[in-house]
């Protein structure tokens, strides 16, 4: 049961080793340029968040003047009607 021991003896050439380097060479070079255009889609998308929140912070504040305008537009309008009651109450 003793079965000799087999080495495996891989021979490669020159051509295979160097074609072997240049596509790893090539891959890494192209994950680089990958990872760069990634990098400038994200500042755009940084600058796009920025400017969006800006305008959302702008239209929050146009949007509470515009509540506040309403309240005291209701405000003096019940006090016109509370007026005009009291003036035709008199005039009776």
């Amino acid at each position: 049961m003793n079965q000799p021991r087999r080495l495996v003896d891989f021979q490669l050439s020159v051509a295979s080793i160097v074609s072997g380097c240049i596509t790893v060479a090539s891959f890494m070079v192209w994950m680089g340029y990958q990872a760069s255009q990634q990098s400038s889609k994200m500042e755009a998308l940084t600058q796009t968040l920025t400017k969006v929140e800006k305008r959302l912070d702008d239209r929050d504040i146009r949007l509470d003047a515009l509540r506040d305008a309403i309240s005291e537009t209701r405000t003096e309008t019940r006090m016109n009607s509370l007026r005009i009651g009291e003036l035709e109450r008199l005039r009776k």
